[in-house]
């Protein structure tokens, strides 16, 4: 399945998984782990997210020992991992091993997306994105932060408060989060970008055998151009607006 995803040696990737999508793996996450980093080499670099959105302003993010929350197992395995390393960013976090994790090192802690971002860091080191078993709905974080960029009419800045524990003191900070607008009740819909790549011919769905679940394997680059290009053509291209009754 990696192999036909078309992942080259030498490739930076992220990768957000839902592994149950496989069923049962012989030899578990040590399997998947061993396969993708066979498939980019000693010169490449696997990333994943490892966020804490679970965290409140009272809660405390230690980088080094902070589980991550939501991102599945695989994520929390390579964080794990001996040599990982892990940005600063106590909501959204990636770890990463290879030859350019240290980029993980250079982004800001208070920003969640946008400029200095992870994010913004990856795009920029021409990382891809990997969703292995998931949707684009599921697993693309990375459109959020592309909106962040743009500016959206249904998202909002607002600063969070955290705290950090870091050489054993904990000192507090403001990240910047991209949230809903508190006045708009609308739902994602990435699948809208899912569609547009498919069809643009900028990937495609990789089947999974016995599943109806695919993965697929996506520039950062060019999911970003699919995201810029739906909202200039349509600014609520990426959410499910809530049906208007006639009065």
């Amino acid at each position: 399945h990696i192999a036909e995803l078309g992942i080259r040696p030498g490739a930076r990737i992220v990768v957000h998984s839902r592994l149950i999508s496989f069923g049962k793996v012989e030899g578990g996450l040590q399997t998947v782990y061993d396969s993708i980093n066979r498939a980019i080499g000693g010169q490449g670099t696997l990333v994943v997210p490892t966020y804490t959105m679970n965290l409140s302003e009272t809660d405390v993010f230690d980088r080094a020992n902070t589980a991550s929350f939501g991102v599945g197992a695989f994520a929390e395995f390579v964080r794990c991992q001996t040599g990982a390393i892990r940005s600063g960013c106590p909501i959204h976090s990636h770890a990463g091993i290879g030859r350019r994790a240290e980029i993980l090192s250079t982004s800001a802690e208070s920003k969640s997306l946008g400029v200095g971002s992870d994010f913004d860091i990856l795009h920029k080191n021409e990382f891809d994105l990997l969703l292995l078993g998931c949707s684009f709905h599921e697993g693309a974080t990375f459109i959020h932060h592309v909106e962040a960029m743009i500016g959206t009419l249904y998202r909002e800045w607002i600063n969070l408060e955290r705290l950090i524990r870091e050489n054993g003191r904990e000192r507090k900070i403001a990240v910047q989060y991209y949230a809903k607008a508190e006045d708009r009740e609308l739902e994602n819909n990435l699948h809208a970008v899912e569609h547009d790549l498919v069809n643009s011919g900028l990937t495609k769905p990789i089947p999974i055998g016995g599943s109806s679940r695919c993965s697929y394997l996506v520039t950062l680059d060019n999911l970003e151009r699919s995201v810029r290009g739906l909202l200039a053509s349509d600014p609520y291209s990426l959410v499910l607006q809530p049906e208007k009754n006639d009065a």
